[in-house]
């Protein structure tokens, strides 16, 4: 056998001792000199490259065609670029180093790994790889800190077995996440994530034991808050109820949120609560069911919502994700989270260096950088059209700019939620004092500010985003009269009736505070840039198809990024 194989099975194998999965590639990066897996070098060693690769890719779980399967897929992905490639792009010359890499290691996790990759490039025997990934899939399981990464490798063992028929490891590994979800709910507070995380993965195989039923019965009443013990209801569901018994599960899960809308004390987290009842009354096809919930919230005035649905999402290690999302809270108090919150970012990155990596990639690239752009709105018109080599560099570089905010804007939401978790949820008069200390937001946007983020809080992101959307303007404003910019008035002494756009605004802006030029973007690729999100018109414009889960989190932060503006201090004139 090749040495250089030996000696990376060797690396592999000292670095299967960390406690997760992420811990273990990051590890096995620095061990093997590379920086990240959309960075490693042409001239790398094969077999070095092979390894990182190898590693490289994510389990996934899908459904095709009413059938569940396990995949291994690369963990990066930008435009048509793969990161790592593709398994079906790999050359030979790579698969053979796997195979070597396979008969060396030890480690049960690179065990798993190898043989699940060649079983699904089809390289030998395939069910003896198949039944390789298997053993080494429990092995594995066993060996992590986090019992979220054991769950994983038992479900990708489960698919696994049932792909080739191993009726009998199938079932072991039912068995096994029965058990993690069954010793995780006899502890005093169980984490949920751990408990459907493992139930989910057993719950799709069509032979799943009838314990499982025990278990989510259990779980329906394991948690203070509706919403967790509700992932149980959606369970039972699942499991193809009698008719009698469905209408039972409806019932409690409507009665569940409703009961918890009785226990808030403020009107509009009630409403909010109520309105939850009614969205599931409606989905079960009950009318007497709906009836109840519809009642309930009509004894508070609210508002009529349409919600409009859009996915951002995001591929992370579970400890990459907590990492980003606790680095934009604070563990102190909730007074220190709302700051760290708004001072998080920019979250559409560095100027400098997303400008150098478009320079460098149109460098590459040249033709496709030539050809030009064009924008329609969501009625089908022509919105925006990029003519010149300026205009199509800012164009790309505004899209790199949306990769990373597509990248923040996950963790960014998690921590705008963690915050009431971790601290309770702060009242609405002490929202008023602390937000009233910000030297950015104007008195006539604090009382919107604290509702918009009750609402969120509560999940009324749709309510909070248009409530603040129109404030976001109106804070601008507001500075940029405070620092006695004489543009403003001559705008509106030229244009009576008439108000300056955001866009010449936050140009005003940067004049008169300590606004970065990364920051500057970031307010022009979400709100101004009509190829970018362009947030501001869509929404109040009445085309915004985004989710607002994720528009209210990214405009509270706006808000609280503008209240922690300072004026420059300004040369005598």
């Amino acid at each position: 056998m090749d040495d250089d194989v030996l000696l990376t099975a060797g690396v592999i194998d000292r670095v299967a001792v960390m406690e997760s999965p992420y811990a273990f590639l990051d590890e096995l990066r620095s061990e093997l000199g590379f920086l990240h897996l959309w960075e490693v070098p042409d001239d790398a060693s094969p077999t070095g490259k092979a390894a990182f690769w190898a590693f490289g890719y994510e389990i996934d779980f899908t459904e095709e065609n009413g059938r569940n399967r396990v995949n291994l897929s690369p963990r990066h992905m930008f435009g048509e670029v793969y990161h790592p490639p593709k398994l079906s792009d790999i050359p030979d010359e790579m698969v053979e180093i796997w195979r070597g890499l396979q008969k060396a290691v030890k480690s049960a996790h690179a065990k798993a790994r190898f043989s699940h990759i060649l079983f699904e490039l089809k390289v030998a025997d395939k069910r003896e790889q198949c039944l390789a990934a298997i053993d080494a899939y429990f092995d594995s399981a066993l060996g992590w800190a986090s019992l979220v990464d054991s769950a994983m490798d038992l479900g990708a063992a489960l698919r696994l077995s049932r792909a080739i028929g191993e009726n009998g490891k199938r079932a072991e590994a039912l068995n096994k996440l029965l058990d993690i979800a069954d010793n995780v709910l006899k502890v005093e507070e169980p984490l949920a994530g751990v408990v459907y995380r493992a139930l989910s993965y057993a719950i799709t195989d069509p032979d799943c034991p009838d314990r499982i039923d025990e278990l989510l019965e259990t779980a329906s009443n394991s948690w203070p808050d509706a919403n967790r013990n509700d992932h149980a209801f959606e369970f039972m569901l699942q499991r193809k109820p009698s008719e009698e018994k469905r209408a039972e599960i409806w019932s409690r899960r409507v009665e569940s949120h409703l009961a918890e809308a009785e226990r808030e004390s403020s009107p509009i987290v009630r409403s909010v609560r109520r309105e939850r009842a009614l969205e599931l009354a409606d989905k079960s096809g009950y009318p007497t069911l709906r009836n109840v919930a519809a009642v309930a919230l009509q004894s508070v005035r609210n508002e009529q919502l349409d919600f409009m649905h859009f996915s951002a999402a995001t591929s992370l290690f579970r400890e990459e994700w907590e990492q980003l999302r606790d680095s934009f809270i604070s563990d102190e108090s909730w007074q220190k989270s709302l700051i760290s919150f708004g001072c998080a970012g920019p979250l559409t990155g560095d100027f400098e260096v997303n400008r150098k990596f478009v320079s460098e990639s149109n460098a590459q690239h040249p033709l496709a950088s030539l050809f030009p752009v064009h924008v329609t709105g969501p009625d089908g018109l022509p919105v925006f059209k990029t003519s010149t080599s300026e205009e199509k560099f800012e164009y790309d570089l505004v899209q790199r700019e949306l990769q990373f905010l597509r990248m923040n804007i996950t963790p960014l939401i998690d921590a705008w939620m963690v915050i009431p978790q971790r601290f309770g949820m702060p009242s609405s008069a002490e929202l008023s004092d602390f937000l009233g200390n910000f030297p950015g937001i104007p008195r006539e946007v604090i009382r919107p500010l604290i509702r918009s983020m009750q609402r969120s809080w509560c999940g009324d992101d749709e309510g909070a985003s248009y409530a603040l959307m129109p404030r976001i303007e109106m804070q601008v404003r507001r500075l940029v009269i405070e620092a006695d910019a004489g543009v403003y008035r001559l705008q509106r002494e030229e244009s009576p009736g008439q108000f300056p756009g955001l866009g010449s605004l936050i140009g005003t802006l940067v004049k008169y505070y300590d606004i970065d030029e990364s920051r500057r973007r970031f307010l022009n690729a979400i709100f101004c840039y009509p190829g970018g999100m362009n947030m501001r018109n869509l929404m109040l414009h009445g085309f915004y198809s985004g989710d607002n889960e994720v528009a209210a989190p990214l405009l509270i932060h706006t808000v609280l990024m503008l209240g922690l503006l300072q004026k420059k201090t300004m040369p005598d004139e």
